[in-house]
């Protein structure tokens, strides 16, 4: 039972807790996924805007940070053993649908529109988009279609048109799954999903005659739905682990070897610069299931006080209203950061100005966020049986 000082704070899924205790650590690797995907697009959104030549001196540094878009894949398989957890904790009684779909509602919904109209309505300082079609194009993304139709409001709302998807095809999976007798059969199920997602990656890439460019790779093979299962479904496999008392694998070691590999895949090169089939069937598997090791190994008991401390904390309660707010951001703080820095200030005071001034409005714009629309709707949340 969450105790009433954690309903009053809104923490539901932010701070994650279980029957036996709370899983502080999972916090902590919230944390991680949205600190990683604001690095790749300081870093990112920057580059685009000047001569790289200017910051050669960070070669060495930047595929750490570029590659920080992996992050959204953490998200994936926290959202996928999230999700799933109830169902499998309630053993072979089906949560309320109705409670379900409302919890989902108050839970994605507010914050999301905000966010979303806001942009529409031109209220970020200097971030402009295309009013063509604006109507439709409103209209989609409020039904949470943006990850087959174009996330040109804000890119980095296609992910949540792949969450809102999950969010409904779970409840109508977990009414199949009594047909299917044994715990085994079940997890084949999901292994089954996993192993054939490359697949449909690999005919998405096909159908759009082998893109080798980013932003069509992202729209063609990134973005949609059926391109995404396998961190969702890894994390359904670890709710099940965790109900069964199933432990495959060693957490201390799971955990500790999939953070070694993938920084080592961080700092190895800069991810997506040249799209091969490499980069579209097996690298998003690799990457799914690095993500599920660090899930695994704090789900399955692994302590640590990396993951465990209060700024880990405060990034998982904002990490949601941090991640819809820091895409529009950017114009803003590149052209303060201009107008403060002067003609001529040295390239990398420059950028270093930015990224304290780009992370630091991000921040606060989503502690905002999270206390004044979040929290309430998180309140309410908390309530329903």
């Amino acid at each position: 039972m969450e105790s009433a000082q954690q309903k009053e704070s809104g923490r539901d899924e932010n701070q994650i807790t279980s029957g036996t205790g709370h899983i502080r650590g999972l916090n902590g690797l919230r944390a991680l996924a949205v600190l990683l995907v604001l690095f790749r697009h300081t870093f990112h959104l920057y580059f685009q805007q000047i001569d790289p030549q200017t910051l050669s001196a960070l070669d060495w540094i930047k595929p750490l940070f570029t590659n920080g878009w992996i992050g959204v894949d953490l998200f994936f398989v926290l959202s996928g053993f999230l999700i799933s957890r109830p169902f499998f904790s309630e053993g072979r009684k089906m949560p309320s649908l109705k409670t379900y779909a409302m919890k989902r509602v108050l839970r994605i919904v507010p914050a999301y529109y905000v966010v979303l109209f806001l942009i529409v309505l031109g209220l970020f300082p200097f971030y402009n988009i295309d009013t063509d079609n604006l109507g439709w194009r409103t209209a989609y993304h409020m039904l949470f279609m943006q990850d087959y139709l174009d996330p040109d409001i804000n890119t980095v709302f296609w992910s949540l048109g792949v969450e809102e998807k999950f969010y409904f095809l779970i409840p109508l999976m977990f009414l199949a799954l009594p047909f299917l007798k044994s715990d085994k059969a079940k997890s084949g199920l999901f292994i089954a999903i996993i192993l054939l997602t490359p697949f449909l990656r690999w005919l998405s890439y096909e159908a759009a005659g082998g893109v080798d460019a980013y932003y069509d790779f992202f729209r063609t093979v990134r973005a949609p739905f059926h391109c995404c299962l396998e961190p969702l479904f890894l994390g359904v496999l670890i709710a099940q682990c965790e109900k069964k008392g199933w432990k495959p694998f060693c957490p201390k070691w799971t955990l500790r070897l999939s953070a070694l590999a993938l920084f080592t895949v961080m700092v190895s090169h800069e991810m997506m610069d040249v799209i091969g089939l490499y980069d579209v069937i097996l690298q998003p598997l690799l990457i799914s299931c690095l993500m599920a090791g660090l899930v695994y190994g704090v789900v399955m008991g692994e302590r640590s006080r990396v993951l465990e401390n209060k700024c880990g904390d405060f990034f998982a309660r904002t990490s949601y209203s941090l991640y819809l707010l820091h895409w529009p951001l950017f114009p803003l703080a590149f052209i303060m950061t201009q107008v403060w820095a002067g003609d001529d200030a040295n390239a990398y005071t420059v950028f270093g100005l930015f990224a304290l001034t780009y992370c630091g409005f991000s921040i606060l714009a989503a502690t905002i966020q999270y206390h004044v629309i979040e929290r309430p709707f998180l309140s309410l949340k908390s309530k329903l049986r």
